[in-house]
């Protein structure tokens, strides 16, 4: 594609976008940041994200300096995890911080399914809260999500699957007219499935986006030309090996070739192309450049929730302790401040449980993000049992009757709590109720 892509260039004097299988928010910030820094930042954006795939973006945006928009992006989101992250960065207030931030933990633990599923709700939220934000990115990052997660929900119910198909189909045209009604008569050259590229009806069904730019192109005095590029199979080619030759690549001109050809029925979307290329014996693009930023990603986003982790892990220590404690007799005057961290930890603990759980098992239950008054009672009743073991930590300081180790452990719990219920406010954990 990238060698096809390079002789066009040169061939018509140069061109002026370059249109691809991927949403319009990734391709606009791919061109403000440069593809590879977008990638590294972002690195789940990109569909199609072979090395040579993510150079020829970059080509496009060098070989046309002077255009604001070089890349077309027609396509559907691949994921959620990055448009909730730029919400967050995004965010002008604590509330939307809290709630952008909830979205992205959300989004992460559940990697690509999130936006398979129907968490249309969770949108209607974050649309709602972001009214304050005049924000043009905002209002794009939501609208595309609410539009991808409507196409793949549909996707994966059997009897939606047919209109999917034709509602994302409808979403390239759609967005391929509001790009050309910004720029006129320009060159435009599309890196996508061959589905989307041929004419007429495709092999789902419905009128192609390749159909619909051949009608207009030829409505405005123009042309197009669609070439299919395919990896040779013996098993299911009407091509044979020895028609290639010598040569590794065969190009077919289809109205010279099928003109006469009795065999075409069999093979009626290759007419649907003005030229198809054969590759006899080519591997697949597989070297990415992401697999490593996706890695940092990764371990970056642990590291964020380190501190959430290690207050849990604490809590969770103190619930074993405290146990452990409560039947030495050494204890028995504690037993009020023990019997308290136990019930304190047992109720944070379950509530994460509870909200993990619920989060991680859709469709069985479905966490929503919510900013009624119930979860700002949660997090004002762990604030206040946070600050009454900070009190009783304080006052076991004076006591001379409790050893330091205790003393030193209780308080330690009592902050520890303290900050727990802080970043569980933070992550918005609370806020995302079944």
């Amino acid at each position: 594609v990238a060698a096809l892509v390079t002789d066009i260039y040169s061939k018509l004097n140069g061109y002026n976008y370059l249109a691809l299988e991927i949403d319009p928010w990734t391709t606009m910030k791919s061109t403000q940041l440069g593809v590879m820094a977008f990638t590294k930042k972002y690195p789940h954006s990109i569909a199609f994200d072979s090395d040579e795939d993510l150079r020829l973006m970059q080509t496009a945006i060098d070989l046309n300096p002077k255009i604001t928009e070089p890349l077309w992006g027609l396509d559907q989101m691949q994921t959620a995890i990055h448009p909730f992250q730029r919400l967050f960065e995004l965010a002008s207030s604590s509330e939307q911080k809290r709630i952008a931030r909830g979205a992205y933990l959300k989004s992460v633990m559940k990697m690509g399914s999130y936006t398979r599923q129907d968490h249309q709700k969770d949108l209607v939220i974050i649309e709602k809260v972001f009214k304050d934000n005049p924000s043009a990115e905002a209002s794009q990052i939501i609208n595309e999500l609410k539009q991808t997660m409507r196409i793949f929900s549909m996707w994966k119910n059997p009897e939606t699957r047919q209109e999917s198909v034709k509602i994302r189909e409808n979403l390239m045209i759609q967005n391929f007219d509001d790009y050309l009604a910004n720029v006129g008569n320009k060159k435009v050259v599309f890196k996508m499935g061959g589905a989307h590229t041929m004419y007429g009806v495709g092999p789902n069904g419905v009128p192609t986006l390749g159909n619909h730019v051949n009608s207009v192109a030829l409505k405005n005095g123009h042309s197009s030309l669609s070439v299919n590029l395919r990896r040779f199979n013996p098993e299911n080619s009407f091509v044979k090996k020895a028609d290639f030759g010598n040569s590794s690549i065969l190009l077919l001109n289809t109205k010279e070739y099928f003109e006469n050809d009795t065999t075409i029925e069999r093979h009626p979307d290759f007419k649907r192309f003005d030229a198809i290329i054969f590759f006899k014996d080519a591997g697949y693009a597989s070297k990415s450049i992401n697999r490593p930023y996706e890695k940092a990603f990764t371990n970056n986003f642990i590291l964020s929730l380190a501190p959430l982790t290690i207050g849990l892990l604490i809590c969770f220590s103190m619930l074993i302790l405290g146990i452990f404690y409560l039947f030495k007799s050494s204890y028995k005057k504690r037993k009020k401040e023990i019997l308290g961290g136990i019930i304190s930890s047992l109720l944070l603990l379950a509530l994460v449980f509870f909200q993990i759980l619920h989060i991680l098992s859709y469709p069985r239950f479905n966490a929503t993000i919510d900013t009624s008054f119930i979860p700002i009672v949660i997090y004002l009743f762990l604030g206040f049992i946070a600050l009454f073991q900070v009190y009783r930590g304080i006052r076991l300081i004076r006591q001379d009757s409790v050893s330091l180790s205790f003393k030193i452990f209780y308080l330690m719990y009592a902050l520890f709590y303290l900050l727990t219920s802080y970043l569980l406010y933070q992550w918005n954990i609370c806020g995302m109720l079944s």
